[in-house]
């Protein structure tokens, strides 16, 4: 005879290949070892999503910490133009066409087939690359999901879904 284990319900010394305990009828459960390790995968991908969402984003250019330190640093290296013997105008930059946020109305007129270049001209400033996939096998199977911060509530922001380098979906959330 096989070993033997207690049942959960009732006590009773089971085999412990048994299906149901044969004093109370209760089944017993088995724990297999693909289910424990789909359960310690899923709580990894909980804990590093949390994660990532809230830490900042020090390797991205376009996070605002990183983008308020770019401007200090590009303020600190202009010149003066309020210096006296300054005799030409000083260059003003070019004020963006409009903000790099995606608003309710460019999102509506983005449509499928479009380019990411049309997409980015658009909106007026280059998406977040979320996701990439390339099968290998030709321009046609490569697909790129990108996101762009957007105006309105709180976590407002659009995805693109591009296939082929061409718009195939598109999806929003709280955009105004």
């Amino acid at each position: 005879m096989g070993k033997l284990v207690k049942c959960k319900t009732c006590g009773e010394e089971i085999a412990k290949n048994a299906k149901f305990c044969p004093k109370c009828g209760a089944k017993r459960k088995k724990h297999t070892v693909l289910g424990i390790l789909l359960v310690i995968i899923g709580v990894f991908l909980f804990v590093g999503a949390f994660g990532a969402a809230n830490s900042p984003d020090e390797g991205n250019p376009k996070s605002p910490q990183n983008q308020e330190e770019t401007q200090t640093r590009d303020d600190s290296t202009q010149p003066d133009s309020t210096e006296e013997g300054d005799s030409g105008d000083p260059e003003q930059p070019e004020e963006p066409k409009n903000k790099p946020t995606i608003s309710m109305s460019e999102f509506e007129s983005i449509s499928s087939g479009m380019t990411y270049e049309e997409v980015v001209e658009i909106i007026g400033s280059e998406g977040e690359l979320l996701s990439e996939s390339d099968l290998g096998i030709g321009d046609a199977y490569k697909s790129a999901i990108y996101m762009w911060e957007g105006e309105g509530s709180l976590g407002a922001n659009a995805n693109v879904t591009f296939q082929g380098g061409k718009v195939l979906s598109k999806a929003q959330m709280g955009l105004e």
